[in-house]
């Protein structure tokens, strides 16, 4: 991810973790305008400051006291490999997928398609188990069940992004079979997604 026109950045994660389940092992490393700094697979040291940055938690070279964000500092060493972390939906809470920010992870059950309004202006997604979630009072009366249900349907959900930046792109990447999204191979409401590490 680490084009200016993506995250500018990349993702590294503890091989061998803090042995704590419910903190996360992984972090958004900032690269900046940096492009091709590491490659997927390397082993690499980093010194930075923590903080928290468009909602996720990210190591800078800046201080997180200070309104710059510069790339934080790389050392490669050599090479290395992280195993994907199980993740199942629904979710326990609203704060449970906090433990896996910034890892190496997979859904082993089915996802749905259940929602692809971001999808063209965007490339974002949006997945859940058990099949396209319902808007609330779709299913259930108005109040409080509906309320419940959306509370519900808040944890069954997450968003697959394309990691880019820019708007609009073409190709679209999100459609069915791997492929870009065209006339002829779209991605409707209800498409279910295969495992796949995220």
């Amino acid at each position: 991810f680490q084009p200016s026109a993506e995250l500018q950045g990349f993702y590294i994660q503890d091989a061998t973790g803090d042995g704590d389940a419910t903190t996360s092992d992984g972090i958004f490393v900032h690269t900046g305008t940096t492009d091709n700094t590491v490659s997927a697979g390397d082993s690499v040291r980093v010194t930075g400051y923590a903080r928290e940055q468009f909602g996720q938690t990210t190591l800078n070279g800046s201080n997180a006291n200070n309104s710059a964000v510069t790339a934080a500092n790389i050392v490669d060493c050599g090479d290395g490999s992280v195993i994907a972390v199980d993740v199942t939906m629904p979710f326990a809470s609203t704060i449970f997928p906090e433990r896996y920010e910034g890892m190496l992870v997979r859904f082993p059950q089915p996802l749905y398609v259940t929602e692809h309004f971001q999808l063209g202006r965007f490339g974002q997604v949006v997945l859940s188990a058990d099949g396209r979630l319902a808007q609330p009072t779709n299913i259930v009366a108005p109040g409080a069940p509906a309320q419940a249900q959306a509370a519900a349907n808040s944890l069954n959900r997450i968003v697959l992004d394309d990691a880019s930046q820019a708007q609009n792109t073409d190709p679209i990447v999100f459609a069915r079979g791997g492929q870009p999204l065209s006339a002829g191979n779209t991605l409707r409401g209800g498409d279910s997604a295969e495992a796949h590490e995220l």
